[in-house]
């Protein structure tokens, strides 16, 4: 009985183990958002919860028995990678990489937010670096390309592309329709260069009463599928975690429920409605 409970114990202990190891970093971020000491790196905030209010009060307030809430300012949460790679021309270029760590996505532009769209799938899925010699192919050629045109364009082995086909259907990341394989996304935009157009100031801000948003992925998760995406002559170099500021907007409805948006204060625009979380 007691070689028994041994067992178990040990099983359980390296059950344990296992679980930090593979999680660490959100381990690591939690305990950090329960202590008040020290400064965190955030983009500058440009707007007030007060200056969004008045700006969009007639798309939110539908009349007098609508109400506004105090606004709550969150910061959420980014990666900020240092990073170098070839170009199209084969010159290397050094730039920066803005890297959401809630949506998986990266962020082109911080002047108007545009972002990629495919990257949080291909987290989710496990995507690796053969699984991206088909998708950056097939984000080059939207309308799709038949085995012929895959086989010319990435130079692969009739193995090693019936390999990658196969692996990116599996993960649903891409999907035939009669003889010709497409991105399965919606809209998708991975075909990007590995650099965010970004001229906005970092500052620092304490810990203390500051409200920090947890990811749902992992710094590590993102420099993996960046590594994947963007081919053997990118490098990061630094990186760091940093925030955005943004603003809880909250509406009193009529019937005493709460109707919540989120608003960018960097540059004033909504944030994506999300539905699941």
């Amino acid at each position: 009985m007691r070689r028994i409970i041994s067992i178990v114990f040990v099983i359980s202990l390296l059950g344990i183990s296992f679980w930090t190891w593979r999680n660490i970093e959100h381990v690591k971020n939690w305990i950090e958002r329960q202590v008040d000491a020290g400064d965190f790196l955030t983009l500058e905030a440009r707007y007030t919860g007060d200056q969004i209010m008045e700006a969009f009060k007639h798309e939110l307030i539908q009349d007098e028995f609508h109400n506004y809430l105090e606004p709550i300012l969150q910061f959420h949460p980014y990666a900020l990678m240092e990073v170098k790679f070839l170009d199209d021309k084969n010159k290397t270029r050094e730039s920066m990489i803005l890297w959401s760590l809630e949506d998986g996505e990266m962020v082109l532009d911080t002047n108007t937010w545009e972002s990629s769209h495919g990257f949080r799938d291909c987290i989710e899925a496990g995507a690796t670096a053969n699984d991206f010699v088909i998708l950056n192919a097939l984000a080059q050629h939207r309308n799709g390309m038949d085995l012929p045109g895959l086989s010319k364009y990435t130079e692969l082995s009739d193995t090693e592309l019936e390999k990658a086909i196969q692996s990116s259907e599996n993960k649903h990341l891409i999907v035939k329709k009669g003889n010709r394989y497409r991105l399965h996304f919606e809209e998708p935009k991975i075909d990007v260069s590995p650099q965010t157009n970004m001229n906005q100031w970092l500052v620092t801000k304490p810990y203390k009463h500051a409200i920090r948003t947890s990811g749902e992925y992992s710094i590590k998760e993102v420099q993996r599928i960046a590594q994947a995406a963007f081919g053997k002559h990118f490098t990061i170099r630094k990186w760091q975690q940093v925030y955005l500021p943004v603003y809880r907007i909250d509406v009193q409805n009529p019937d005493n429920s709460i109707a919540t948006f989120h608003w960018n204060a960097l540059n004033g625009k909504q944030l994506p409605q999300r539905y699941v979380y």
